[in-house]
This record gives structure tokens, sequence and C-alpha cells, in this order.
């Protein structure tokens, strides 16, 4: 066992050759240790990156109305760093695993993401990179539709109540002129 720094690595060498003076095999280990100190991180996702999508659920008018979905990026607030080698590069997600999947709770709303690498699992702090314009400018045919809609029946509304107070006004009229006579 190695530690410098505070890190602490392990080492085994299989196979290595022991030499004329026994030492082969030490200065195999100490190769072995000095690559993994000498080893830095690197970017696996930059911030503001992609790093995948998630599908989410929403009622056109909040509460109520149509059930529709949407595929919404998600990215990455902080550089996801790791070892680069071939096991972590064939390996390395990362995931959204929350159970809230509507879009206008997680509409521009930070989330935390697992990244994972062989026996590894971190949280990392991650956005919905999707906003309530978006959701209103997918629906804007339903929404102008409803505005329409609602004009025009306050309008009917309105004829129809000042329709019937002009009748009672000219019923009441024509009463009282025939009382006087």
């Amino acid at each position: 066992m190695f530690e410098r720094d505070g890190r602490k690595l392990v080492t085994v060498a299989l196979k290595s050759e022991y030499g004329s003076d026994d030492t082969n095999v030490f200065n195999d280990t100490k190769k072995i240790a000095d690559y993994g100190y000498d080893a830095k991180k690197q970017v696996f996702k930059k911030a503001g990156e992609k790093v995948g999508t998630v599908d989410l659920e929403y009622k056109v008018f909040g509460l109520f109305g149509p059930k529709k979905s949407i595929e919404a990026p998600i990215v990455a607030s902080n550089d996801i760093m790791y070892y680069k080698n071939d096991i972590n590069d064939k390996s390395a997600k990362v995931e959204y695993d929350n159970k809230d999947k509507s879009a206008w709770k997680l509409a521009n709303k930070k989330v935390d993401l697992t990244f994972s690498l062989p026996n590894y699992k971190s949280k990392i702090p991650g956005k919905i990179d999707l906003s309530v314009f978006d959701l209103i400018k997918d629906n804007i045919g339903v929404y102008a539709t409803a505005i329409v809609g609602t004009i025009l029946s306050l309008g009917v509304i309105a004829y129809s109540v000042k329709f019937i107070n002009r009748k009672k006004r000219y019923n009441r009229r024509n009463k009282n002129i025939y009382k006087r006579r």
C-alpha cells in the first residue's frame, strides 16, 4: 500500500519477474503507483452541456385539460470530472431518477443527478432545460382558442343580460302607459 498527499493506493503486479536481484517486482509496483498518483481527473461533461433527456407529463392548463408529454433536455450545472480510462468511458452514466415528472414543476428547476461509474456513485447538480414559455409556446393554439371562446361567451352573456333588461324596461314602460289612461 502506498500513501502520498493523503491519497492511498493499493497496487498488485501480477506475473512480474523478480529479476536477478529480486527487485523488478518492486520497481513494477512503484511504477504502477506513480502512474496512479500522476493520473488527473478529466472533464466527462462540461457545465451547461446536455447529459440526457427526460420525458415529462403535464396538463395544458396546469390542473386540468388534456395530458401531454414533452421530452426535455437535462444539463449539468457543474463540470463532471472522472478518471479517463476504457472501463470508465464505457460505463459512465448520468441519470435523473426523481419520481416527479411534472413539466410545470420542473421547468428551469435545479435537480439532483446521479453520476455513476463501476463501484462509484455521486450526486451532482443539474437542471431541466425547459422553460414555462416553451410549454406555453407548444400550446399557443389551445390557449388562443380558450381566450377567444371565453370572450365570445362573455359577449353572449352580456348581450343576453342587456336584451333581458331592455325587455323588462319596455314591459314596465308599457304598463305605466296603460295605467295613465
